[in-house]
């Protein structure tokens, strides 16, 4: 009966073709999928608990929350935003044919965006979460990969990307903020590099 169930359940998952993708890129989605279920579910009871105390946030808590319900009124999706993304969002919307003053913060970033609110109804804000959340995926894969090269092992390799979501400031890799953009090259780079040396 075991058995049969097991090999059910292989059969199905030939079937749906998993098994055809590559381990790192299941881990890698497993990973993503899990991290992002469990900071959004601790994200809206940090939310509920705060609500419920009798205190006075500081004022630009509150400039704050309203930038956030301007870009969507689904708290679970509108606490996603915060400190920068309001900036970022506003470069991706400056005009391009006037002079650029706006350096201070990267451009590659806001200008991902920019390429992808078209196909989101020119919806700027989503697009900056898009991007952040592909590269958090693609950082997970690279980690992976990476992790591989250089550790040696499949389970080396695993542990070393749930510390990378294991970090205090992990929840910043899903926020629309530039970290997993940043992370995401910076490991591309040295997994292509070290997979070129040892050609």
């Amino acid at each position: 009966m075991g058995n049969r169930r097991r090999g059910g359940w292989a059969g199905r998952r030939g079937t749906l073709g998993v098994d055809r993708v590559p381990a790192s890129w299941r881990f890698a989605v497993t990973v993503f999928l899990g991290a992002k279920a469990v900071l959004t579910l601790a994200g809206m009871l940090a939310l509920i608990a705060f609500d419920r105390m009798s205190w006075t946030p500081p004022a630009d808590e509150w400039v704050m929350r309203h930038q956030q319900q301007a870009i969507s009124p689904h708290r679970w999706l509108s606490f996603w935003f915060a400190w920068d993304s309001f900036l970022y969002d506003h470069l991706s919307r400056l005009p391009l044919d006037r002079p650029w003053q706006e350096f201070g913060f990267p451009l590659l970033y806001p200008f991902l965006g920019r390429a992808l609110a078209p196909l989101l109804g020119g919806h700027t804000a989503m697009a900056l979460l898009v991007v952040a959340n592909v590269a958090l995926l693609l950082m997970l894969y690279y980690a992976h990969r990476l992790g591989e090269r250089l550790l040696g092992d499949d389970v080396a390799a695993r542990r070393f990307v749930r510390y990378l979501v294991l970090l205090p400031a992990a929840f910043l890799f899903q926020a629309a903020l530039t970290e997993s953009l940043f992370l995401c090259l910076t490991l591309a780079a040295f997994h292509y590099a070290e997979r070129r040396r040892t050609v």
